[in-house]
């Protein structure tokens, strides 16, 4: 039986597009049948998954990129 850990990294494995088996589809199935937290998780992936593909691609400026790498590390530094 998969571990919700398990669960989340196969379905983010799926997502990127690797192949599994047939009776890891199944273990996951039998797991989000199971579990409502991770049933919850994969219609959130879902939904991301959808949502993103729906979303006009562009590209961001260097500079707004910079910007908001820059206010992370910030962030990182004041919970350290």
């Amino acid at each position: 039986m998969l571990t919700c850990k398990d669960f989340v990294k196969k379905q983010n494995e799926r997502i990127d597009g690797v192949d599994i088996s047939f009776m890891q589809r199944m273990s996951l199935k039998m797991h989000a049948f199971i579990c409502i937290h991770c049933r919850r998780y994969l219609a959130q992936l879902k939904l991301v998954d959808s949502v993103s593909h729906k979303m006009p691609e562009t590209q961001a400026d260097d500079s707004v990129v910079q910007a908001h790498l820059d206010c992370i590390h910030q962030h990182h530094k004041k919970e350290s």
